[in-house]
């Protein structure tokens, strides 16, 4: 699941990044306040992935911790529900690549208590 996250996030992000550059350059050129913000609002998805990206193998829980800022923030401003379904989404699933690290770490409970004798 982890490396489900880095994928999806850093495929995300460079798919993302262009369009969200060209909204924010063409809001602001033509002084629409709306959709430079949208555009605003993408990079800080675009960023937001980066960060889930490159957190996503070895410290899933910031991964997710980054993805639902990420999600909250757009929500909060209501300019981008669509990227905030898409940073939840990333966020549910790191949150599992979360237990799945912290399972793989735990030891057997046959193996925890087992004392070995050597001679």
């Amino acid at each position: 699941m982890r490396i489900a996250v880095m994928i999806l996030s850093l495929v995300l992000m460079f798919v993302l990044a262009m369009p969200t550059c060209a909204i924010f350059v063409g809001g602001a050129l033509g002084n629409d306040e709306a959709m430079a913000m949208q555009g605003g609002m993408g990079f800080v998805l675009v960023v937001g992935l980066l960060l889930s990206g490159a957190f996503a193998l070895g410290r899933p829980k910031v991964s997710m911790v980054t993805l639902i800022t990420v999600g909250v923030v757009n929500l909060a401003l209501g300019t981008a529900k669509t990227y905030s379904v898409i940073a939840f989404g990333l966020a549910m699933m790191a949150y599992f690549g979360h237990k799945e690290l912290r399972s793989s770490r735990r030891p057997d409970r046959d193996q925890r208590y087992t004392v070995t004798f050597r001679n």
